[in-house]
């Protein structure tokens, strides 16, 4: 099993309702053996795993150009503030800088308090 949580992006995969697959590629840091993303709650991926939380995911490049396979998985929203700032927190080790300063102006312009956070469980 591919270990997602020493790639830089990856490419999450969600469905829409008509079984469309739609390819994301997001940032993922792991607390633990779980896997987390982060997104703003008015984004596609968020309205479609609000539908369902089939997904998938491959590691890719920064511009979402899979470089490898495909693993079937599960996503959900996290809705727990503790488990979303455990999750949040696991960012700026692994982004650094460029983490930090997405987050300064995420909160400069309110648009933090609109970030969602993705449990991604891969399949067995």
């Amino acid at each position: 099993m591919h270990n997602f949580a020493n790639e830089k992006t990856v490419d999450l995969v969600t469905y829409r309702k008509n079984g469309r697959a739609v390819s994301t590629p997001v940032w993922c840091a792991a607390v633990g053996t779980t896997l987390y993303a982060f997104s703003n709650g008015a984004a596609g991926k968020v309205k479609r795993l609000r539908n369902g939380s089939r997904a998938q995911l491959a590691p890719c490049t920064n511009a979402g150009k899979p470089t490898g396979e495909y693993i079937d998985a599960q996503a959900f929203l996290v809705s727990n503030t503790t488990e979303r700032e455990r999750a949040l927190a696991a960012f700026p080790g692994k982004y650094g800088l460029v983490f930090h300063v997405l987050s300064f102006f995420g909160r400069l312009s309110g648009r933090r308090r609109n970030w969602v956070v993705i449990r991604i469980e891969l399949a067995d």
